[in-house]
């Protein structure tokens, strides 16, 4: 308890202009240390990196940890053309409030001249003081011309929007067809070229699929003077602070428990893949020694060295539910559409059960993935799968205490639609 109160003022000192909210819990820059609360114990095999909820690379990023707050990237929809757009979203750490990410005085946040409208807007990701988007994935649809998937980079405010490289003129140039943005981390965009296949048809009518080609990375920075190409990609990523691990279709060595799938560590810089176990085939978090998912009623920890499994918790639940890590805690989360009891389960790294928190009724979303973003002091949660907002928080300081509660976000108007330009300029300024 000293530890704790002794945290609070020094916090308290250092950080006297930052928001908190109305003192429940520490609000503390993101690059510190994360906040010690007293349900904590036990040793995290985490980084203390904040970022994504999965921490596969190859989903979307749909928020960011920077060290003033948080920032989402909103996806809707045009109604009246066919031009998708985003808004970037922000929220102080502490703060219940989120808002579009633009200052100026002249501008109505509802339009695309707004700094938080961002045309096809994917991915955020925060780096050496600097917001990164990709914009325009989707410019090879019909409707879409003059619009192609580019990197932009922004202050974080929203303002001084830059282009650092222009993904879909690379690919093209190479006669590929058009470019997604797989991950951005580690100071670089991964980015696949994918190309039109056309496939068999009624008389009279043509089908195409899309299918990858190659894989490639770029410096954030724009510091290389042409994208890498990565040969040893497999299937998705997993990233954890400076660790990308590949899951491969395949095995090597042999299969583990009948599964045909394995793990391997890649190094970015040497573009190698260093085989690291055969894998369960489950989902879960995957680290840099060991991986942990749910499997029979308890969480699983695999020793990538000897393939052992260690029963860690013997949670007495029946059903298919998620593990979900993060730098402080584990949450083991219902998978299904329809979730039998709207709880969440939260356990310290002693593998103790600090809290069970009752959620709202998601309808039809799995509480694994309305878990959309987590910060030192909260767990962040949205009730729509397809635009990510933010709706409701937990705050970590009540984890343990039996006053643990769920808080809703206060939302800009995000009802708006505006009409399809014709001139589309803005488009390619992101």
């Amino acid at each position: 308890m000293k530890k704790l109160i002794a945290l609070v003022l020094i916090a308290m000192l250092l950080l006297s202009g930052c928001q908190t909210n109305g003192g429940q819990g520490v609000m503390t820059d993101a690059t510190d240390p994360t906040a010690v609360y007293e349900w904590m114990a036990g040793e995290s095999p985490v980084m203390s990196q904040r970022m994504g909820i999965k921490r596969i690379g190859t989903q979307n990023t749909d928020y960011t940890i920077a060290p003033n707050g948080v920032y989402y990237i909103y996806k809707s929809m045009v109604q009246t053309g066919p031009i998708s757009y985003s808004y970037v979203l922000y929220s102080d750490h502490g703060s219940d409030t989120v808002i579009k990410l633009c200052g100026r005085a002249d501008c109505d946040h509802n339009n695309p001249d707004c700094n938080a409208c961002i045309a096809e807007g994917n991915n955020i990701y925060y780096h050496e003081g600097y917001l990164y988007v990709v914009s325009g994935e989707g410019g090879y649809m019909e409707g879409w011309e003059g619009i192609s998937a580019k990197l932009i980079r922004m202050d974080l405010d929203g303002s001084n929007h830059v282009t650092v490289f222009e993904m879909d003129q690379f690919v093209q140039e190479l006669g590929y067809d058009f470019a997604k943005c797989d991950m951005m981390d580690s100071g670089a965009c991964i980015f696949t070229a994918f190309e039109w296949v056309e496939e068999e048809a009624e008389p009279n009518e043509q089908s195409f699929s899309s299918t990858s080609v190659e894989s490639y990375r770029y410096a954030l920075d724009g510091s290389m003077e042409e994208p890498k190409p990565i040969e040893s990609k497999g299937g998705a990523m997993y990233h954890c602070g400076d660790v990308f691990l590949w899951l491969m279709s395949g095995t090597q060595n042999g299969g583990y428990n009948g599964y045909d799938f394995s793990l391997g560590h890649w190094d970015m810089e040497t573009d190698t893949v260093t085989y690291l176990t055969d894998h369960p085939g489950i989902a879960g978090f995957y680290g840099k020694e060991y991986g942990y998912y749910f499997r029979d009623g308890a969480v699983i920890r695999l020793n990538y060295e000897t393939r052992e499994e260690e029963r860690l918790v013997e949670t007495g639940l029946d059903g298919d539910y998620y593990v979900i890590c993060f730098p402080d805690c584990l949450i083991v989360a219902d998978q299904s559409s329809k979730p039998t009891d709207n709880q969440i389960y939260i356990y310290n790294w002693a593998y103790e059960l600090v809290d069970t928190i009752k959620l709202p009724t998601f309808s039809g979303i799995p509480y694994d993935q309305s878990l959309i973003a987590e910060t030192e002091d909260r767990l962040i949660f949205s009730d729509d799968l397809f635009t990510r907002v933010p709706k409701y928080y937990i705050e970590k300081s009540e984890l343990g205490t039996g006053k643990a509660k769920v808080y809703s976000f206060k939302l800009p108007d995000l009802t708006a639609e505006f009409e399809y330009w014709e001139d589309q300029e803005w488009l390619n300024n992101g």
